[in-house]
């Protein structure tokens, strides 16, 4: 009976340790989608000021 209960505890362990992995995954995956997101935007954003910043140079003079 002793040894049933170890032999659960370790298929408890093993299946922790498999959906930590899984989890640590799917979190990796959405950080870098967000990161392309976030970089996405910046380059908007950076041509968008671009263009501002010469319209302005070329109102201002």
């Amino acid at each position: 009976m002793l040894e049933d209960v170890i032999t659960n505890q370790r298929e408890a362990i093993e299946t922790t340790t498999t959906v930590c992995h899984y989890i640590k995954g799917v979190i990796e995956a959405y950080r870098l989608r967000r990161e392309a997101r976030t970089e996405i935007g910046i380059r908007r954003l950076t041509m968008l000021a671009s263009l501002f910043g010469v319209v302005s140079i070329v109102i201002g003079l």
